[in-house]
Formats: structure tokens, sequence, C-alpha cells
């Protein structure tokens, strides 16, 4: 170092290689540089010289990156100097070249990360775009299949509905509607049902209930409105539900036409005397009337709807003493003889659809008729009989006076001849 040419120490210069040329230096904690290859930093402080106080340059044995360049150093025995090596930093192109190496990293990171941005961007429109496509196509398919769609916004208070649901509900046209507008379209009867079934809907989600509005012919028109909440649930509650309508009046009518038929045929099968029972294709009972529960002694348990026509059968079975054939031999006809003495008779037929129907007549005041005709005719029988023993009776008794009386006359016939002849 300097006019010394001694060897004071060695300092790694792994890492110096490079652009520039390695300088080296010795350095003082008290007198700064003391010696340099450059002059230049001769007399000045560590610090100044290298950017890095002496302490920390002691123990800088690897190479490692200052304001002026890469600096190594190395602690010269116990003579307290500091053996620095220091590579300036390049300059011009070379400089250039190594800054474009230090910031090729962060900003390959930045167009990965600005890439990777616009591919979710990208992404995102494009799930937007086939969920608008398929929330069109949902809408069309509902309503043709004459179902309206809606959303309900309870904190905007306001729900947008399609055309068609704007038809059913009475409304001028489609799109949002305030929550006011809605409500007053509903029964009044049935407004606090639409609204518990909003509460419930933001509660647990679900949304399910049945309200007439009125029609433009002034009659009632039913609409069936389902639907589920959407996007994630607030501490206050789901605050979007969205659904679909369903014009329910012609199925409520029919339904109500079918039970005020029900409840004709079961007047008419309840007016009949004789038992009655319906059941269907798998044996499950349908109807009957209170003469079938009678003719049995069935509990109104045993009865219900549903109940299985083998059971039914097993508990009437216990009830028949004697069971035969129903006079002429009608198919489907049986007499049978109850515990009780009563006489029914039994008649099955099957409907179109598979079901069958049973009915029970009681005979039993025909049976009795039939036992009196029968003891009469047996009485009239033995009658003739006793007569036509008494006519036989008679006719011996008449061939017996006939000759008894054939024989008086020719007694007297010959008492004559005889006085005649003595006289």
């Amino acid at each position: 170092v300097g006019t010394d040419p001694r060897i004071v120490a060695r300092a790694p210069v792994i890492g110096l290689s490079g652009p520039g040329d390695a300088r080296l230096a010795l350095a003082s904690a008290s007198e700064g540089v003391v010696a340099a290859a450059a002059p230049a930093l001769m007399g000045q402080t560590a610090k100044a010289a290298f950017g890095l106080d002496l302490p920390d340059l002691r123990t800088q044995a690897a190479p490692r990156a200052v304001k002026g360049g890469l600096v190594a150093a190395a602690p010269v025995g116990d003579t307290g100097l500091t053996a620095v090596a220091v590579q300036p930093a390049p300059t011009g192109a070379a400089a250039l070249l190594d800054d474009a190496w230090v910031l090729a990293a962060p900003l390959a990171v930045g167009v990965i990360v600005m890439l990777l941005m616009l591919l979710s961007a990208w992404r995102r429109g494009r799930s937007r775009q086939q969920w608008a496509v398929s929330e069109n196509r949902f809408r069309v398919a509902v309503e043709a299949a004459r179902c309206g769609v809606w959303e309900w916004d309870l904190q905007g208070e306001s729900v947008t509905v399609s055309d068609y649901m704007a038809d059913m509900l009475g409304l001028p046209e489609g799109g949002s509607v305030p929550t006011e507008a809605v409500m007053a379209r509903i029964h009044p009867r049935y407004r606090p049902e639409v609204e518990h079934a909003l509460s419930q809907a933001a509660t647990f989600g679900a949304f399910e209930v049945t309200f007439p509005v009125a029609a433009p012919d002034g009659r009632a028109r039913w609409i069936d409105a389902r639907g589920q909440a959407r996007g994630a649930r607030s501490d206050a509650g789901f605050t979007e539900i969205l659904g679909v309508a369903l014009d329910i009046t012609e199925a409520r009518r029919a339904k109500a036409a079918a039970q005020a038929a029900e409840s004709r045929l079961r007047d008419g099968v309840e007016s009949i005397s004789d038992a009655f029972v319906l059941f269907d294709r798998q044996g499950r009972l349908l109807l009957c009337n209170q003469a079938f529960v009678d003719a049995f002694n069935y509990s109104p348990d045993m009865v219900r709807r549903g109940a299985m026509k083998d059971e039914l059968n097993r508990i009437a079975a216990l009830a028949i003493r004697h069971d035969q054939a129903a006079a002429g031999g009608r198919a489907g006809a049986r007499e049978v003889e109850l515990q009780d003495g009563r006489w029914l008779q039994l008649s099955e037929r099957f409907t179109s659809d598979g079901g069958s129907v049973v009915t029970a007549a009681d005979i039993t005041d025909i049976k009795h008729q039939e036992a009196e005709r029968q003891r009469a005719a047996d009485a009239l029988r033995l009658t003739v009989e006793q007569l036509e023993s008494s006519q036989e009776k008679l006719s011996l008794l008449a061939r017996k006076y006939e000759v008894a009386m054939t024989r008086a006359e020719a007694a007297n016939q010959a008492k004559s001849e005889f006085l005649a002849n003595m006289s």
C-alpha cells in the first residue's frame, strides 16, 4: 500500500470483478483513511470514503453494496487498522445496464401482477356477461312458462318485476316499483302474511306465500310467490330476495270445484241407506258412508282415509257368521249372516282406473220374509197333504157307503119280492 510493499492484510475480492477497477485502502478509527490506491480517499473518514462507519466495515468480510459501489473489509491484526477493498460503481452504459438488472425483477413482478389483474378483470367481465346471458335466458324461459320474475330489495324498499309479473299484479309495466305500490295491489287481509314471509326470508333466506290481487274483471287473481335470498347475509339479515310467481287462479278454482263436487258426492253417499265404500287401485280407502261403518261396527279410527282394504276385510270377517253365494249366482255378489243375526248382501265392482266399489244392502227383513214364506209354504203343503189324505178317506167311505146302499137296496128288493110271493 503506498510506498510500503508489505502485505499487511488480505481482503476477499470475490464478487468485485466486473466493470471498474478495485481499489484498496487502509483506515483507522482515529485518522480515517491512512493509505489508499486512490489519493482522493486519503484523510477522509470511513463514512465519507466508503459510506460505512469503521465498526461496520470491520464486519464486512463479504462484499456489500454501498453508495460508491461494492466494499469488503477485514481487520489488520491488532494494529487497529482495517483493510478495505472498494470497487467503484460503474458509470455510463454499464451503470444503466446494472440498474436495469436491479430493476428487472420488480418490473417483471409488476408486469406479472398487472397481467394477473387484467386476467382477473377479464374473467370477472366474462362471468358478468355470462351471468347476464344466463339470467336473460332464465327470465325468458320462466316467462315462457307463464311465471313472473321479481327481485325484492328489502333495504331499498323497491321491487324489480318482469313484464309478466307486472301484468299479474296489475301494474302498468315492469321495472323497479316501490314496495308500497306492490303492497297496495295485495288484498288487505293478506298483506300481513306477505310481510311475515318477507321477515322470514330476511332471517332464514326462504320466501313462500300465496295472496290474491284484484284482476281487471273484478275477480280475485291468486298468485303463488316463492323465492330465495341472494348475496351474503349481514348482521341485519338478507336484503335481496329473488324469486318467481305463478298465477294459480285456475288451479284454485279447479280445486274448489273438485272439493265442492266431493262434498256433493259425500252428501249423496251419506244419503244412501246401503253401506258404501270406495277403494283406489292400491286398495286404500277413499270414501265411505256411515252405513258402512255401522254395518260391521267399525271404530272411527279404523275407517280413516287411506285405510287398507285387506285390514278392513280382516276386521269384517270377525263379524260374519255365515257366507253364501247370492241368489241367482250374480258375479261379485254374496250374502253374509252376521253374528248379531243381520243379513247383508255384498256386491263388489271395479272402477275404470282399477279401484273397487263395495256396497252392502241390509236384507234382514227380506230373509225374514223368505223364512215366513217358507214356513207358510210348508204349512200349506202340510194342509194340502192332509186334505189329500182326507179326500182319500172320504172316497173310501163313499165307496163303502155305496156298497152298503147297494146291499141295502138288494135286501129291500128281496124283501119286497118275498112279501109279494107270500101274499
